[in-house]
């Protein structure tokens, strides 16, 4: 089920014959694409006029809808690509009033014309091209006569297209009688921007990736992990994706980031959003593809770690001095000109709702906002949610209340450090971790403050300690004990909400989680809603400089606000 990304605009005649219909449209980017929907409050600037003593009411309500960039036929093709259909359920359809005969009606339709398509609804079923995609001019036109198009007393509905998230356009209809004008109205057309879901949004679908030993050279199984993920959630909530199928690939969360749209009546298009990296994983956002759910892709080229989508994420629901975001924010990872393809970040900025933010990552080897920064759902706090922010001082000083000499089998074994003393005695250590939290934690967590009208007791600083790394990564950052921030909420309703974790193994006895400091330090942090499970990721992702959320993806359910108000 693999669609190509990129292929030609068609121009699409206009000429209105007397049977038949328009072309096919040809393939064109898969990101420019979109659903349509239903409409909404009534038009007031319509008119209506008096005519051969039949009075025609000429106002229209704003035409909203979603993207049509599904595959409700299921033919592997995206719906924007084909004529209408009967399956199609992304068209959004208007009747208008009977109109004497001889009545005509002129179109002309402003704004995203080429991502916008207005079709005349034939008897027949078929339908056929009146404005639209393909024009390439800032405003088309043509005039409807429906005593020579449609048979007689069959009434004229049209049928409206997105073919992309967010697109915006106008279509004025005029109605001429013998060919002077009567009444004219002009339609706002509306799609539904493209929405991440936050972490508080219910959880409807877990994702992992299971790498068994000896798939990718030198890389170890991943199967504790997604045993994990197993036995706190049930297999019945988590869909375990088969890694050898997939070159291997275990880095969910970086090719593949779940959104969603809706229309007024609350009918759901669900988006798998695909980066650019194209490594293994690649194929499976493109297999999502159906029924109600879209595949994107936003840019090409070459893809550096910014583009990654561990480095995409969405705050909760929040109002501040500089507005409302009831969707929450985007928020991603620059570093100087380098960043996120300017493809997605024009795309994310063109949805308005979501008013994206920037925030310096460039001092991490990896550079990802979700190695340092989650939201957790929480019913006790203010706005209901809490931010998890990474903190060296709290790392130290966690490690400070333990005995130095608590043997540490998997940080001798693997970072050099036999004991918890051996951390807290290493000097460069901590003046490598002062520097990060004084240059760098601070200064971006009071702009978040900032942004997003943060009270403290809406911010819980976990223990986090960085090393050095050296290498293609020398001077910059990694997570040396496992980033227990990179985590994953699977929140499945009151009473049903996990937090998965990252394990941070500071134990000598590996199969006692209750021994272990940093867990007992994190659990007192958290709501009492929780139930926090705690991972061992740590050769499956730790020491490739990822944690627990780098190899995971949940599918969220929307809060149905109405994005048109």
């Amino acid at each position: 089920m693999v669609r190509s990304r990129r292929g030609p605009a068609l121009a699409l005649a206009l000429a209105l014959a007397a049977c038949g219909d328009a072309p096919p449209p040809a393939e064109t980017d898969a990101d420019a694409t979109s659903d349509a929907g239903t409409s909404g409050a009534e038009s007031e600037s319509g008119t209506s006029g008096l005519t051969d003593g039949i009075e025609v009411d000429w106002s229209f309500a704003p035409v909203r809808g979603k993207a049509n960039l599904d595959d409700d036929d299921l033919g592997a093709r995206v719906d924007w690509l084909e004529l209408p259909f009967a399956e199609d359920d992304d068209i959004v359809a208007l009747t208008l009033p009977e109109l004497p005969p001889g009545d005509e009606v002129h179109l002309a339709l402003a704004g995203d014309v080429e991502r916008l398509r207005v079709w005349l609804a034939r008897p027949d079923g078929a339908s056929q091209l009146l404005v639209g995609a393909g024009n390439g001019e800032a405003t088309v036109e043509n005039t409807l006569a429906p005593d020579t198009l449609l048979p007689p007393g069959e009434p004229v509905t049209l049928l409206f297209e997105f073919g992309r998230y967010g697109v915006r356009g106008e279509l004025t209809l005029t109605r001429l009688v013998d060919g002077d004008e009567v009444a004219a109205d002009a339609i706002a057309l509306e799609a539904a921007p493209l929405l991440l879901t936050d972490h508080t949004r219910p959880a409807e679908r877990v994702w992992v990736v299971e790498v068994p030993e000896g798939c990718a050279d030198d890389e170890p199984s991943s199967e504790a992990y997604v045993q994990g993920f197993l036995d706190a959630l049930g297999p019945e909530r988590v869909t375990v994706v088969a890694g050898e199928e997939y070159g291997c690939d275990r880095w969910l969360q970086d090719e593949l980031e779940f959104a969603v749209s809706f229309d007024p009546d609350e009918a759901l298009l669900e988006t798998a959003m695909d980066s650019i990296r194209d490594r293994g994983l690649d194929e499976l956002p493109e297999q999502l593809l159906g029924a109600d759910f879209a595949h994107t892709v936003w840019g090409e080229g070459s893809a550096n770690t910014y583009d990654y989508f561990g480095n995409l994420e969405v705050t909760p629901a929040v109002l501040t001095p500089d507005g409302e975001f009831p969707y929450g924010r985007v928020y991603y990872g620059v570093g100087g000109s380098q960043g996120p393809h300017t493809a997605l970040r024009s795309f994310l900025e063109d949805q308005v709702v979501q008013a994206p933010l920037e925030l310096d990552s460039s001092w991490l080897c990896v550079s990802h906002v979700d190695e340092w920064i989650s939201f957790v759902p929480d019913q006790t706090a203010p706005r209901g949610f809490r931010m998890l922010y990474g903190d060296t001082e709290e790392g130290f000083a966690a490690l400070g209340d333990v005995d130095p000499a608590r043997a540490l089998p998997r940080y001798a074994a693997d970072h050099g450090y036999p004991t918890v003393g051996s951390i807290l005695e290493d000097a460069a250590l901590r003046a490598f971790n002062e520097e990060l939290q004084l240059d760098h934690l601070e200064p971006i967590r009071a702009q978040l403050q900032a942004a997003l009208a943060l009270s403290p007791e809406e911010i819980v600083a976990v223990p986090m300690i960085f090393e050095e790394l050296g290498g293609l990564c020398s001077g910059y950052a990694t997570a040396l004990v496992p980033g227990m921030v990179n985590l994953i909420v699977a929140n499945f309703g009151p009473g049903d909400e996990h937090l998965l974790v990252p394990d941070p193994y500071v134990r000598e006895a590996l199969d006692d989680q209750d021994d272990d400091p940093l867990i007992a330090a994190f659990r007192a942090r958290m709501p009492a809603q929780l139930e926090v499970h705690f991972v061992d990721d740590w050769s499956s992702y730790h020491l490739l400089y990822g944690d627990v959320h780098c190899g995971a993806d949940v599918e969220r359910a929307p809060d149905f606000i109405p994005w048109w108000e």
